[in-house]
C-alpha cells in the first residue's frame, strides 16, 4: 500500500474516533464539531510528525486540509446524535 493512502486510513480513523467521542460527550453540536476537528487534527499532526521525525515542509497546508477533513468528518458523525438527542428531547417534551 502506497504512504498516502494508510495516511488517509489514518485520517479517517482518528477523525472517526475523536468525533464519536466528542459528539458523546459534548451536548452542543457546533462545539462539538469545533473541538473534534481541532482535537484530530492536533492528533493526525502529531502522528505524522512522529512518523517521518521531522515537520512536513507543507505543515500549514496541509494543516488546513487536515481541519477541512476533521470537520467534514465529525459533521457526518455527528448527525446521528444530533437525531438521536432532538428526538429523545421531543419524547420527553410529549410525555410531560
Amino acid at each position: 500500500m502506497n504512504e498516502g493512502i494508510i495516511g488517509l486510513f489514518v485520517l479517517l480513523g482518528i477523525g472517526i474516533i475523536v468525533s464519536t467521542v466528542a459528539h458523546a460527550f459534548i451536548r452542543k453540536f457546533p462545539v462539538a464539531t469545533i473541538a473534534s476537528s481541532v482535537v484530530g487534527s492536533v492528533i493526525f499532526q502529531f502522528s505524522s510528525y512522529s512518523s517521518l521525525n521531522y515537520l512536513d515542509p507543507f505543515f500549514i497546508f496541509a494543516a488546513i486540509v487536515n481541519f477541512t477533513l476533521m470537520t467534514l468528518i465529525s459533521l457526518s458523525v455527528g448527525v446521528p446524535f444530533l437525531y438521536r438527542r432532538r428526538n429523545r428531547d421531543d419524547n420527553r417534551l410529549l410525555a410531560d
